[in-house]
């Protein structure tokens, strides 16, 4: 069976790292953008999709609010993939938005430790199977 394969979209250098070693000590294939932009664009250059996306919301040049739009509408490969928020917006209506725009999971960052995060993936994952 393949490696999982996750897109990780974080403009957080850090963070992004953290995830990345996380998910690889994990046995994931990961693909980092960071931003929406760079994140679309890796998405439609790939031969096989990633299983999951996981996505921050307040990025440069294009935001998650915009990645889903353009993801939901104009990627028809792509309209179905599973997309977990992981954000720091924690206002209730952010949450609406993002899961009317059809994400999995919303997470907020400040609740949770990356291992916690890749258990949330893998969970998600299971789910989905």
């Amino acid at each position: 069976m393949p490696a999982p394969k996750i897109l990780i979209v974080e403009d957080d250098l850090n963070l992004s790292s953290l995830l990345k070693t996380t998910f690889e000590r994990d046995g994931f294939e990961v693909i980092q953008a960071f931003d929406g932009a760079e994140a679309y664009s890796s998405l439609t250059s790939m031969k096989t999709p990633p299983n999951i996306i996981l996505l921050d919301i307040v990025m440069p040049t294009m935001n998650g609010f915009e990645f889903m739009d353009k993801l939901r509408t104009t990627a028809s490969d792509y309209s179905q993939l599973p997309v977990m928020a992981l954000t720091s917006l924690a206002q209730k209506e952010d949450f609406e938005k993002m899961m009317s725009k059809g994400t999995v999971a919303y997470l907020i960052k400040s609740d949770y430790e990356p291992h916690q995060i890749l258990g949330k993936v893998k969970d998600m994952l299971r789910r989905l199977a």
